[in-house]
Parts: structure tokens; C-alpha cells; sequence
């Protein structure tokens, strides 16, 4: 997948956008007009970026696909509704999927897609934990293109349903999987944050192989204790 528009200032093009094919009118944010943020508000932009999650099924199938446009559409503060977003139990499941999950144990671990592609890879045979989601928690990717012009940080500068004290996986796909893995527990997101250390990943057993136990650096959520619990 590789999508690309123009942030357009006065009908000329100001500079590039990633992820995002078309053009949005921009607001110069130099005197040479040579660097420019979108002007469109932030509902409207949630509300569009919320559309795509259902439009993006019909051109890709590829559910790795539909997880890189997940992640264009949490950035842009969209939900990710029935779009395919991470690997669980050895399945592509939805944040929607996640929810209705009614066997999810008291810890689940995020494995990030990153180690299974590099750290894992010379390993043959190996099976990762039931409570193991695959989710890219690790970062996500720039859509303005603006050059060396750093003053210009859209979307990070608008309101785009930023959670405060969820360390580097807030914006990310293991930001949409963790408020579902609360809403399945029936619990708040903010007990998840408040309970658990979202910047640390520490090295943990994530699965098994034949030599024994797999371990690997993973971020580690117990469901927080509460008095139905």
C-alpha cells in the first residue's frame, strides 16, 4: 500500500502527505509557503478517517493491509471498528472482536509485529501464548511531509482523542486493542493506565517452542482489581 496527497496552499502545493491519497486545503505556516498544515476541523476529521474503516475492506482483503490503514485511521482519531488490526490465537481479529471476547484472562501480553518479523524469525516452530495479541504498539507512521520545517506536528497538535499517561503506545493500534481488551473486561481504560506501566516491556514468556518456554520483550496488562473481581 502506498498512498500519497498534497497539503495545497492558494491552489499550489505547500507539501506532501503519506497514507492519505488526495489533496486538503492547508494554512501556510511560513511567509514562503512552503510548509502548511490541513485546516480541516478535527470533527469532521475523526469523522471521515471513521468512514474509511468501512470503505477500506472493499479495496484490501489482505488483513496486514487493512492494519496499515488501521493505523492512518487511529492517528487521524477514527475508529477502527470491524477492520482487521491484530493478530490473536493465531487469527486477524477487529477491536469489535476484541470486545466480545468473554474468555480473556485477568493479563494479556502485546507483542509487537516487529519482533515476530525479525526477533522470531529464525526460530522454526513455535507457538505464542493464548493471551498473546501481535499489535503494532511501537510507534506510528508521519502523514505531513513538511521537510526540515519540525514546527509543524499534525495531527499530534489537534484534538484527536489523545488518552494522557499511556506512554508511547497512545495513537497506535495497541492503543485501539487495549481500550478493547477493557471494554471485554468490563473495566475503565483510565484503572488500565493508572494500574499498569504502559513504558516498560520487559522480557516475558510469550509462547512455547520445542526447547522450551519463549521469551522476548512484550508490554504486560493485568486487568486491574476491582470488587467483582
Amino acid at each position: 500500500m502506498d498512498l500519497s496527497g498534497v497539503v495545497t496552499v492558494g491552489g499550489l502545493t505547500a507539501c506532501g502527505l503519506s497514507g492519505i491519497a488526495g489533496a486538503l486545503v492547508g494554512i501556510p505556516m511560513r511567509a514562503s509557503r512552503d510548509s502548511a498544515k490541513p485546516a480541516v476541523e478535527d470533527k469532521e476529521l475523526r469523522r471521515w478517517a471513521t468512514e474509511q474503516a468501512e470503505l477500506v475492506p472493499k479495496l484490501w482483503q489482505e488483513p496486514d493491509l487493512q492494519a496499515a490503514c488501521g493505523r492512518y485511521i487511529k492517528i487521524l482519531g477514527g475508529e477502527t471498528q470491524n477492520l482487521l488490526i491484530c493478530k490473536h490465537r493465531g487469527e486477524w481479529r477487529s477491536s469489535n472482536d476484541i470486545e466480545e471476547l468473554k474468555d480473556l484472562p485477568d493479563q494479556v501480553i502485546f507483542v509487537d509485529p516487529f519482533t515476530v518479523e525479525y526477533s522470531l524469525k529464525h526460530i522454526e516452530c513455535y507457538e505464542l501464548y493464548d493471551h498473546v495479541f501481535v499489535v503494532d504498539y511501537s510507534g506510528y507512521p508521519g502523514l505531513l511531509q513538511t521537510g526540515m520545517h519540525r514546527d509543524v506536528r499534525w495531527p499530534r497538535d489537534i484534538d484527536t482523542n489523545f488518552v494522557g499517561s499511556m506512554g508511547h503506545i497512545r495513537n497506535t493500534l495497541g492503543q485501539v486493542v487495549l481500550e478493547a481488551v477493557a471494554k471485554a473486561w468490563n473495566v475503565d481504560l483510565e484503572s488500565i493506565i493508572t494500574e499498569n506501566n504502559l513504558e516498560k516491556e520487559p522480557e516475558v514468556k510469550i509462547g512455547s517452542k520445542p526447547s522450551g518456554d519463549l521469551v522476548d520483550r512484550a508490554l504486560v496488562i493485568n486487568r486491574p482489581k476491582t470488587d467483582e473481581s
